[in-house]
């Protein structure tokens, strides 16, 4: 049995695939599906952490969004401000979000489309166009 990453299915998404989540609505390996939100319209602010790039957060709407380092993007709610705000000032900054917000199972979280994912989508859509260029032909 070859297991290698690069025999896999090129048409297939699999973990293997950049930009990929596992996604429980859909029930398997996504780049972009309806369960993805939009980013929030608002400004991130960067921080400093091993694992987390950026940081926004809607009031209104008690939603927060964290830019990790390795190219994904959540959104958590509803999150009260005043988690944020211990959250903001915790380190290191990820094993307070992991204590105060991912273990609360009040609180939601889906991924975000960023625009990695919107790419890579777009990419796979051209391959699967009648008269694309496919793999087998650029050799």
């Amino acid at each position: 049995m070859d297991s290698h990453q690069f025999d896999c299915k090129p048409d297939e998404v699999d973990h293997w695939t950049p930009y990929s989540h596992w996604c429980a609505g859909c029930s398997h390996w996504v780049v972009d599906c309806e369960h993805c939100l939009d980013p929030l319209p608002l400004p991130h602010h960067s921080v400093e952490d091993g694992s987390i790039q950026s940081l926004a957060y809607d009031r209104l709407t008690r939603r927060l969004e964290v830019r990790f380092k390795w190219h994904s993007i959540h959104q958590y709610w509803p999150v009260p401000l005043q988690s944020v705000r211990e959250l903001w000032k915790a380190r290191p900054m990820t094993a307070a979000l992991s204590e105060m917000v991912k273990k609360n199972r009040g609180i939601r979280f889906d991924e975000v489309r960023s625009e990695g994912k919107l790419l890579m989508s777009m990419l796979r859509g051209w391959r699967l166009l009648p008269g694309s260029i496919s793999t087998t032909q650029v050799r």
